[in-house]
């Protein structure tokens, strides 16, 4: 046997040596046992990264990662301010017309409580002040002004009635005045008017007790809030004779109140036969069929226009409305028999011209 090493040997150890230089890197030295023999340059395996590279790449993850948290935080951060913002806008939107008027009516009644020529009777709840030129005043009331070119005469020829109006005559046996209570309270911000009807030079064997329910229907919530000392509220209570004659009157109080987040506008309607001096259960005076429904809906829509509240109840709906005394609206005027209902946001009428047939038959 020949001891020296065949061609085909030395190629074998060759390959053995440098597999183990790649596999088993010299961890001294990393670097020296990575380059392989005939290279210029140094080589890494595939399954060794280098120290220095690995904290390399480690300190750039973290920088990418701290860049993402900081952007998302700046995403939520825009986006809930946007939310914030539109949520302001809309709240905004919603603030109901009545506070401006309110603000507005306030600062006019501290004016004239600050007037030297305005005195208020507490005893009589009454304001007296001056008068501006053209206009007519009762000493009563500041806001009683009168201007007969734009007040509105109901007239049996009318189409419709067109809005609340008094229709108080002089050649009856009786007659109709009207009296005020006034309260205001700056620092509980409170303000209340309340108008109310009496009865008065007349000799009706019921006078007193009318006179009385009159009082009392268009003083119901100064007595209710009153009694609560409640702050932050304003009432205004404004009264219609709508009609009178020897048989009978009709008198309707138009209420509006205001209390924090709180809003409420009707009509309370109060009709006396004079006869009994009996004050008329609304639901008493008409019969709630669907054809009166369907007939105040056609009427409406021909009187008011497009009303949505309206348009979304069904003949049902207005029926139980009618058949409910605190919802029903009813009262007589020189144009037909006004006919309506009170709704949540609101109150709406229509003239009923020919509404014997409508009555409840007794």
């Amino acid at each position: 046997m020949n001891g020296d090493k065949t061609m085909e040997e030395k190629l074998k150890e060759k390959v053995e040596t440098t597999e183990e230089m790649i596999t088993e890197p010299n961890q001294e030295n990393p670097q020296e046992a990575q380059d392989l023999p005939n290279s210029p340059y140094p080589q890494y395996s595939p399954l060794y990264i280098p120290e220095e590279n690995r904290r390399k790449n480690n300190k750039i993850t973290v920088a990418l990662i701290i860049i993402l948290i900081f952007c998302l935080i700046c995403g939520m951060i825009i986006a809930v301010s946007k939310l914030v913002e539109a949520a302001v806008n809309e709240a905004s939107a919603e603030i109901p017309a009545w506070k401006e008027t309110y603000t507005e009516w306030k600062e006019e009644l501290a004016d004239l409580l600050a007037s030297d020529d305005t005195k208020f009777d507490e005893d009589k709840g009454e304001f007296s002040g001056p008068i501006e030129d053209g206009e007519e005043y009762d000493g009563k009331n500041p806001d009683e002004y009168v201007d007969d070119g734009d007040s509105y005469v109901p007239k049996p020829e009318d189409k419709y009635y067109v809005e609340l109006a008094d229709s108080i005559c002089d050649d009856l046996s009786y007659s109709v005045g009207k009296h005020n209570y006034s309260y205001f309270d700056e620092k509980k911000g409170v303000s209340i008017w309340v108008e109310y009807a009496q009865i008065e030079d007349g000799n009706l064997a019921f006078e007193d007790k009318i006179n009385e329910a009159l009082q009392d229907g268009a003083m119901y919530y100064a007595k209710k809030f009153g009694a609560e000392d409640v702050s932050d509220f304003a009432l205004e209570v404004s009264t219609y004779v709508t009609y009178m004659d020897e048989e009978k009157l009709s008198v309707v109080v138009d209420e509006r109140y205001y209390w924090e987040t709180d809003e409420k506008v009707d009509l309370y309607c109060m009709n006396f036969d004079l006869k009994t001096g009996a004050l008329l259960y609304n639901t008493s005076i008409i019969e709630p069929t669907e054809k009166l429904a369907d007939a105040f809906r056609e009427m409406s829509e021909f009187q008011n226009g497009y009303i949505e509240a309206l348009d979304e109840m069904t003949d049902k709906e207005i029926c139980e409305f009618f058949s409910d005394e605190s919802t029903l609206i009813v009262f007589y005027t020189p144009v037909g028999l006004e006919v309506g209902l009170n709704y949540p946001n609101g109150w709406i009428t229509a003239t009923m011209k020919d509404y014997e047939k409508y009555l409840n038959k007794l």
